[in-house]
């Protein structure tokens, strides 16, 4: 598998683990093959609605959206989605 389906087998992973769940804008962060080169570790980005109640965030302020980063990991010759983690900061 070459860098390229391993992009889109990790978009594809994402978007039907949140299927049903309004997530948008989903962006390619970074993409790292294995030291071993059976994995590869594919960061993205996507958009989600905020953890507030639209009452408050109309009297506190802040975004309707958050946006989160997630790390899949993909077994290099299947594309089978390993893990999918948070990225650490």
């Amino acid at each position: 598998m070459d860098v390229k389906e391993a992009v889109t087998a990790a978009i594809r992973s994402v978007q039907n683990l949140y299927s049903g769940q309004d997530i948008r804008d989903v962006l390619l962060e970074e993409v790292e093959r294995s030291t071993d080169a059976n994995r590869w570790l594919v960061t993205l980005s996507f958009a989600r609605p905020a953890d507030v109640a639209p009452s408050i965030r109309d009297v506190l302020g802040g975004p309707d959206y958050v946006r989160l980063y997630k790390v899949a990991e993909l077994n290099a010759s299947t594309g089978e989605l390993i893990s999918l983690k948070m990225r650490q900061t």
